[in-house]
């Protein structure tokens, strides 16, 4: 019999749901239906949330996961990063339809989703796709950082993040909005869908042809 060791980086990418039902630690394992997220996994919330807690970004260093998914819970949630960053470090492989989804709230039983806290949230580019907010189900989703900063892919490749904003749904950034390097931008961000985009907490832009 031949054994075979995964390396990190050949490891499965997981899909695991918060519950919430021992504290608020994003790090805690016993929060999680299958551990904590990794860089490569999906942090998703659905049903399972029964809890009293509210996930926190408590971990030594940045958080990073690869998508964040938010189905049927039965509450809203609230994602607060104080003391480290909070990162989408790709995109997801869900399937088809949602092939470059990072933040995925398309389902009609999904709740808010708010991301604060006094922290950068970062969403980094992955190669030559463009990554994607999808706000078309249940839900609205404000992002209230200390910043959010859209990462590119790498050398020489501009990251444009699309947000898919359903009708009556809204997508509000109540934080600056800053490229890599750190300088303002409002060029990264391209909208599509019927619902309202608001930046910078109070201008609001039109859809913008794909």
């Amino acid at each position: 019999m031949v054994a075979f060791v995964l390396t990190s980086n050949q490891a499965e990418a997981i899909v695991t749901e918060w519950e919430g039902d021992v504290d608020s630690s994003w790090s805690n394992d016993e929060n999680w239906v299958d551990g904590t997220p990794g860089v490569n996994d999906s942090a998703s919330f659905r049903s399972d949330f029964t809890g009293a807690f509210q996930p926190v970004i408590d971990s030594a260093g940045a958080t990073s996961v690869r998508e964040i998914r938010v189905l049927n819970p039965p509450q809203a949630i609230t994602i607060t990063a104080n003391d480290q960053r909070l990162q989408i470090t790709s995109i997801s492989s869900t399937g088809s339809s949602n092939a470059n989804v990072a933040i995925l709230m398309s389902n009609n039983s999904a709740k808010d989703l708010t991301i604060t806290g006094t922290a950068e949230f970062r969403q980094r580019g992955n190669g030559s796709a463009t990554p994607e907010y999808k706000v078309t189900g249940g839900g609205n989703l404000t992002i209230s950082t200390g910043t959010f900063r859209i990462i590119d892919a790498g050398a020489g490749t501009v990251t444009t993040l699309t947000v898919n904003v359903g009708t009556g749904r809204t997508v509000d950034f109540q934080t600056a909005i800053t490229n890599g390097s750190g300088g303002a931008t409002g060029a990264g961000i391209r909208k599509s869908g019927a619902g309202r985009l608001i930046l910078g907490g109070g201008t609001s832009i039109p859809a913008q042809p794909r």
